[in-house]
């Protein structure tokens, strides 16, 4: 359904010049980039929309191995084009199963039999993971990196062309990843969108290794982990975070650390909400040494205090606070996802204060809140709360109706809205605790 679906980007249209035009000097020309940069979309594209005319008379697409050449059995093999030139176009996509150093030289000259000067050949290489021996002149064209707001509109045009419901947050994921690997991700993604896990899971299994690369392969899991969760597939999601993580692992693919730790995050997350505290917090601490993002470091030290302080040990959770938001106020960015976890973390700092009895600390962490919070309503439905509580526990009445009154009139509009701090349940518990402490201080202040 996606062979010949290709964004063409400005800087995508730019390389397809560039490959053409280097023909008129060179018989050879090499297109190099990243395993799923695009070369082989990139050419099947410009072959669908006869862009090699100028090129030559006939294409042929085929698919090289450090073996041979092999022209028969690939789809897009023996594509026709009709024109006035005789000369003939071959393009060689080597992608997997290649040795360290490859004479291209041989391979073209040897198994092709290209013999007219006339003929061109283009060849696609992944160059970081091989030395290319050349006998020859040719033209070197590198597949362009693009912007990330860029892989973001190819990242949701994909999912649309699909009808594939990705949210936000499973778009920016898939942005980060180069174009060829969004579009071998949609597919993917599109055979298993029936919930179907268990044959989903199988299937991930099966895919690993030559038929993706292993930066689509890990976000592919994060992505259908994720949904397994919401549909409460947790020890599905467990074992397949797990299994690519060792996998990973196992092939000593350093350069993919981040996703790495966004693996054990997600498995500590899950230990976390389910109470196995041990097993969470020893995820974190194994994530905290893969990754290198400050805000992923200060928003596992988020989740690290938030266990602390469930189990009552309130300097750890204090500690690990004041780490995080000293990471985050050492960061430039100033987007929304770093204010929530700054509000998050001020609002846990005040809990930690309330309940080791540092009642006027925790006051001025929560007006700190209201200034972050402004229009956040989640937010603030929080910080009105616990500050009626304080200012109860302070026997304040006035000031603690004042911010349950605050707190019930704000109720409407979050529920209208996804909650960004609290789960459902939690939510609904919030709710009766606000209703019940405003009845409950009304009657004291009567008296």
């Amino acid at each position: 359904m996606l062979n010949n679906y290709y964004i063409f980007t400005k800087s995508l249209q730019n390389t397809a010049k560039e490959i053409i035009n280097s023909f008129k000097s060179y018989q050879i020309v090499i297109l190099c980039g990243d395993a799923g940069s695009g070369k082989t979309s990139l050419c099947k594209f410009m072959v669908s929309q006869k862009m090699f005319c100028t090129v030559a008379g006939r294409v042929r697409y085929a698919l090289g191995y450090p073996t041979g050449f092999l022209s028969d059995n690939d789809s897009s093999s023996n594509n026709e084009i009709s024109n006035t030139n005789d000369s003939e176009l071959l393009i060689l996509d080597f992608s997997y199963g290649l040795p360290k150093e490859l004479n291209v030289s041989d391979i073209i000259f040897n198994n092709i039999h290209v013999q007219s000067q006339q003929d061109k050949v283009l060849v696609l290489l992944r160059t970081q993971d091989i030395t290319i021996n050349f006998d020859f002149d040719y033209k070197l064209v590198s597949m362009p990196l693009l912007q990330n707001t860029e892989m973001f509109s190819i990242a949701t045009s994909f999912s649309k062309k699909l009808g594939i419901k990705l949210s936000k947050e499973e778009l920016k994921q898939v942005s980060n990843l180069s174009q060829g690997s969004v579009l071998k991700l949609s597919i993917i993604l599109n055979v298993f969108c029936d919930n179907s896990f268990e044959k989903t899971f199988e299937f991930i299994r099966n895919v690993q290794g030559a038929k993706i690369d292993a930066r689509t392969w890990a976000t592919l899991a994060l992505l259908v982990g994720s949904r397994a969760e919401e549909a409460g597939y947790l020890s599905y999601a467990k074992e397949l975070y797990l299994f690519v993580y060792q996998s990973l692992c196992q092939n000593d693919i350093g350069e993919i650390r981040d996703i790495k730790s966004s693996l054990l995050i997600a498995l500590a997350n899950i230990f976390a909400n389910e109470s196995r505290y041990a097993e969470a917090l020893n995820y974190y601490d194994f994530a905290l040494s893969e990754e290198k993002n400050i805000k992923k470091i200060a928003t596992i030290y988020t989740r690290m205090s938030e266990i602390y302080e469930k189990l009552g040990q309130f300097s750890y959770a204090e500690m690990l606070l004041k780490k995080s938001l000293s990471l985050i106020s050492n960061t430039s960015s100033h987007d929304h996802s770093t204010i929530r976890l700054h509000i998050l973390n001020l609002i846990n700092l005040g809990a930690i204060y309330r309940k080791t009895k540092r009642l006027t600390e925790a006051l001025d962490i929560y007006s700190k809140c209201l200034s972050l919070a402004k229009n956040n309503t989640s937010a603030l439905l929080l910080i009105y709360n616990n500050l009626a509580t304080i200012y109860a526990l302070q026997e304040n009445y006035q000031q603690a109706l004042f911010y349950y009154n605050k707190a019930i009139q704000i109720i409407p509009q979050a529920e209208e809205i996804p909650n960004e701090y609290l789960t459902k349940s939690d939510f609904l518990e919030l709710k009766k605790s606000v209703t019940e402490g405003f009845e409950y201080i009304s009657e004291k202040a009567n008296n």
